[in-house]
């Protein structure tokens, strides 16, 4: 749950306030943790988020063993290989970026890739991180077990001369929880006054990122974020609003002041 409050004005780069926006919002929701009069909705933990991936090449090498591998023949496939095809049928079956299936939406994204030491070495491993959002737990899961399926496959269709494979493990973790908020619950109807206060039109929405109220709800802290001035946010041309950032402090104290 989102309430966000917007105003066109002055814009500067951002890289390290993200913690003073955190402080926001966890401000006024802390003081909250005693005085909790409607239960917040949340869906149970579910075995999808992120998803690590790390890739082996098999030639010559006893199963659990991790090392350097040398070949005596050319051998122009490996990690990197399976990889790149396991990435590459993601794609094909729309499993990355926004995922649509049936009436079910989610989003995808490989984030990390390492790998390799030189161009005459072949790569004796491949580390990759990739995550699963969606709103919709079974979603969430599907995306991540996608992911999970294409690397397998690509590692077991990745095989040297001498018919060995690559081996493929995966990890998968929860990151965040989703929630919604009562639009009624006490948080809520607060914040909403608190931005009408100031003489500004309140806005009630949903967002995709995944925050430390995702996390405060979850433990039974009603908790709502406010819009503060983000844009291009996780891109190289993020900035912040500064008026919004100022209101959005405002608005917290209003918080505040509502919450005693």
């Amino acid at each position: 749950m989102k309430l966000a409050c917007f105003r066109a004005d002055r814009r500067v780069p951002v890289r390290s306030s993200w913690h003073l926006l955190r402080a926001v919002w966890l401000w006024f929701a802390v003081c909250r943790a005693g005085a909790q009069t409607l239960p917040p909705f949340h869906h149970p933990a579910a075995p999808a988020g992120s998803v690590t991936v790390r890739l082996h090449p098999m030639e010559n090498v006893a199963p659990g063993t991790e090392r350097l591998v040398t070949f005596g023949l050319p051998f122009p496939r490996g990690s990197i290989t399976a990889a790149g095809l396991a990435i590459a049928a993601l794609h094909k079956d729309k499993w990355l970026g926004l995922v649509k299936k049936g009436n079910r939406t989610g989003t995808s994204n490989i984030g990390i890739i390492r790998g390799g030491t030189a161009t005459n070495v072949i790569t004796d491993l491949v580390e990759i991180a990739a995550e699963a959002r969606s709103h919709d737990q079974s979603m969430r899961t599907a995306i991540a077990s996608a992911i999970e399926n294409a690397f397998h496959d690509a590692a077991a269709k990745v095989v040297s001369d001498q018919g060995t494979a690559v081996r493929a493990d995966v990890e998968r973790h929860v990151d965040y929880e989703s929630f919604r908020l009562d639009e009624n619950s006490p948080i809520v109807k607060w914040t909403h006054q608190a931005i009408v206060d100031l003489g500004q039109t309140p806005e009630v929405g949903v967002t995709n990122g995944g925050i430390d109220a995702n996390w405060l709800v979850l433990h039974g802290i009603p908790t709502v974020t406010l819009g503060c001035g983000q844009r291009n946010v996780h891109t190289n041309k993020e900035e912040l609003d500064i008026a919004d950032y100022l209101a959005a402090i405002k608005i917290a104290k209003r918080v505040l002041h509502y919450a005693a």
